[in-house]
């Protein structure tokens, strides 16, 4: 099967890029230059979405996309601790302090995505429950020293070293890393992307 039209990432996240992989697709990447801050009264939900939704807004008014022919994917990630959003942090004692909060608790991972294109125009998020193991001085110093940290929601990453911080998750693992892909492939079966 090929795909009809072609896909655009709106996304520099090489773990976006390696899940876009995942599924098969040909596509290409637009970073948007969206502003990034957050609206603390917005729920969860609604921040993701709407984080998404204004990385969608700013390359289509950049004109680099034709959604008329091509199918736009921006996504947004965030770690919610406690009803607090857990960006990426800007130092390694922002995410000492991130990791401190996450340490023996349960938190969750929400992505908001936006997709627009020939036969669809969606806006959704999914939340993943993520359960951290108690985590002593020791286990974020060594964390920290990793270097995973930088540009990753919540200081860590699943899919890397972070992974043995987690004792069981519950939903989506490929939404911790960046994207829920069961969606994602649904949404694009749907509009009978390949054929």
């Amino acid at each position: 099967m090929k795909q009809i039209m072609p896909f655009v990432l709106g996304s520099a996240s090489p773990q976006r890029h390696h899940l876009v992989e995942q599924l098969g697709l040909t596509f290409r990447v637009v970073v948007s230059h969206a502003d990034e801050t957050m609206d603390s009264q917005a729920s969860p939900e609604r921040l993701v979405q709407d984080l998404a939704q204004e990385k969608q807004r700013c390359i289509l008014a950049e004109a680099e996309v034709d959604t008329n022919r091509e199918l736009l994917l921006t996504a947004d990630t965030l770690v919610f601790v406690q009803g607090r959003a857990l960006g990426k942090p800007e130092s390694a004692d922002e995410a000492h302090a991130y990791l401190s909060m996450l340490s023996h608790r349960c938190h969750e991972v929400l992505t908001g995505v936006a997709m627009k294109g020939p036969g669809v125009d969606r806006l959704f998020s999914v939340t993943t429950k993520v359960f951290f193991s108690a985590l002593s001085p020791g286990d974020i110093h060594w964390y920290l020293e990793q270097g995973e940290w930088k540009g990753a929601a919540g200081g860590y990453r699943i899919q890397g070293s972070g992974s043995a911080f987690i004792s069981h998750i519950e939903g989506s693992h490929t939404n911790v890393v960046g994207l829920p892909l069961r969606e994602i492939y649904g949404i694009l079966r749907s509009i009978n992307f390949w054929k």
